[in-house]
C-alpha cells in the first residue's frame, strides 16, 4: 500500500510541474506549445507572388512550427472577393488569413464571418500596436470599437497638380470642387493653349466611378451611409451631381470624353504635360515624379482631393472557421509589421499602411513625396462601410454614368440614387 500512495502522489506531482507555467500565454506561446507539432495555416494574399513568397520563408524561418501555404487570390477585386466569400459563406475551414480589400469587411463581420483580434492580440493591442497604424486606414477594419484586420497596404484618392502653374499665376492648392473648376478656368484663359485640359479623372462606369463620386458627395457633406445608417441628403447628392456634369458641360475644365475614360486615359494627357488637375490614386505616385515616364515630373504637386480621398486600402482578416487561429493571427501581425511593410515598399511598390515606415529611408527612396502621401492618408474616407455596398456601389456607378452621358439630369439622377439605395439599405 505505501508503494501505491507513493505512486500515486509522484504523479500527482508530476501533473502540477507539467501545468505549471504563465497563467495567460502569449500569442507565439499559445501556437507553438506543441513544438514538435507543425501547423500549417492557408493564407490567401494578393498575388505579388516573389515578394509574398519570400515574406512566408521568411515568416517560417522565424516560426518553424508554423507553415504557411500561400494561394494567390486571381483577378480584380470583385473577382478576389467572390473566391473568400464562396468559403466563408460554406463555413469551411479551408482559409486562415486573407487579403481583404477596404469595402469587404463590413460585409464579413455583419456576416459573422470574420474573428476578432482583441482576444487574439490582446497583449499586442495593449501595448499599443494599434497606434502604429494610420488611423483612417484601420478604421476600415473596426466596428464598434473591435478590430478585425490590419491594414499593410495603403492607397487612397490624390489630388495631383501641376505646381509651375499655379506659382505662375499666384494660385493656391484648392481644397473644394469649386475651388477647382475657378482655378481651372482663369489658368486656361491665361494660358490659352488649346491642348490645355483643366481637369482630369477616370469617370467610365467601373468601381473608380463610385470612388470619384464619394469624393463631391463628401464635399457637400453628404455620406449615403455612415454611423450605421443611410444617409441620403437629395438636395446634396443632386449639387454633387451637377458640380460633376458642369465640369464638362458647362465651365468646360474637363473633356467631354471624361466619361469614357479609365485612369490610364487620364495618366496620358496628365505625362504629356497637358493637364492641370488629376484625380487619381496614391499608387501612381512614382511614376507622376519619375522624369523618365511623366514629362512634368518636376512640377507635379500632391495634395488631398477636396471633399476627401476615396480609401483603396488593403488589410489582413482571420477567418471564423480557421482551426489555427492563434497560428494565423501570428502571420497576420507579422505581415502586417512595420519591417515587412517598408520593405514591400521598394519590393512592389505599395505604399506602408504603419505610420512609422513613412520615416525609413527605403520608403522615401522609394517615394520622395512620402511626407505628402501620408497627409493625404490621414485624409482618407472609407467608401460606404455597409454590408450592402455592392449593390449601392453599382446604383452610384449607373446613375452618376447616366447623367454623365447625358441620359438623365443631376436632379434625375440624385432622385434615382435615393430611391434606389433606399430600397437597399433598410
Amino acid at each position: 500500500m505505501k508503494k501505491i500512495a507513493l505512486l500515486l502522489m509522484a504523479a500527482v506531482l508530476i501533473v502540477s510541474v507539467a501545468g505549471c507555467g504563465s497563467p495567460n500565454p502569449t500569442t507565439e506561446e499559445k501556437a507553438g506549445d506543441k513544438k514538435d507539432e507543425v501547423v500549417t495555416i492557408n493564407y490567401y494574399g494578393k498575388p505579388d507572388t516573389d515578394f509574398e513568397k519570400k515574406v512566408v520563408a521568411d515568416f517560417e524561418k522565424e516560426y518553424p512550427n508554423i507553415k504557411v501555404n500561400y494561394v494567390e487570390l486571381a483577378g480584380g477585386s470583385n473577382e478576389k472577393l467572390t473566391t473568400i466569400q464562396t468559403v466563408l459563406q460554406s463555413k469551411d475551414a479551408t482559409i486562415d488569413v486573407f487579403a481583404a480589400d477596404v469595402t469587404w469587411p463590413a460585409i464579413f463581420i455583419a456576416a459573422g464571418w470574420v474573428t476578432s483580434l482583441d482576444d487574439l492580440l490582446k497583449e499586442d493591442i495593449s501595448n499599443g500596436l494599434l497606434d502604429e497604424y494610420i488611423q483612417s486606414a484601420l478604421g476600415a477594419f473596426q466596428n464598434n470599437g473591435v478590430t478585425y484586420g490590419l491594414p499593410y497596404i495603403s492607397n487612397a484618392g490624390t489630388f495631383y497638380y501641376r505646381a509651375d502653374l499655379l506659382e505662375k499665376y499666384n494660385k493656391e492648392v484648392p481644397t473644394t470642387w469649386e475651388e477647382v473648376v475657378d482655378t481651372a478656368k482663369d489658368i486656361l484663359e491665361k494660358e490659352n493653349n488649346p491642348d490645355l485640359v483643366g481637369y482630369g479623372s477616370a469617370w467610365k462606369q467601373t468601381e473608380g466611378l463610385t470612388c470619384a463620386v464619394m469624393e463631391h458627395f463628401w464635399d457637400q457633406g453628404v455620406y449615403i451611409y455612415k454611423d450605421g445608417k443611410a444617409d441620403l441628403d437629395e438636395e446634396k447628392i443632386e449639387a454633387a451631381l451637377q458640380g460633376m456634369y458642369d465640369m464638362i458641360y458647362t465651365d468646360g475644365v474637363a473633356l467631354e470624353a471624361t466619361p469614357t475614360f479609365g485612369n490610364g486615359d487620364v495618366r496620358e494627357i496628365m505625362q504629356a504635360g497637358n493637364l492641370i488637375f488629376s484625380r487619381d490614386w496614391i499608387s501612381q505616385a512614382g511614376k507622376f515624379m519619375n522624369p523618365e515616364i511623366n514629362t512634368v515630373a518636376e512640377h507635379m504637386g500632391i495634395a488631398p482631393v477636396p471633399g476627401g480621398n476615396t480609401l483603396g486600402v488593403w488589410g489582413l482578416m482571420i477567418s471564423e472557421y480557421s482551426e489555427h487561429k492563434e497560428a494565423a493571427s501570428l502571420f497576420l501581425k507579422y505581415r502586417a509589421g512595420k519591417v515587412v511593410q517598408i520593405e514591400q515598399a521598394s519590393a512592389i511598390n505599395q505604399l506602408p499602411a504603419a505610420v512609422g515606415a513613412f520615416d525609413d529611408p527605403s520608403v522615401i527612396e522609394a517615394y520622395p513625396a512620402a511626407k505628402e502621401l501620408l497627409e493625404v492618408m490621414n485624409h482618407g474616407e472609407p467608401r460606404p462601410l455597409t454590408p450592402f455596398y455592392g449593390e449601392v456601389s453599382s446604383i452610384i456607378q449607373v446613375e452618376t454614368h447616366s447623367m454623365l452621358t447625358k441620359g438623365i439630369t443631376p436632379k434625375e439622377a440624385a432622385a434615382n440614387i435615393v430611391e434606389r439605395i433606399s430600397q437597399v439599405i433598410h
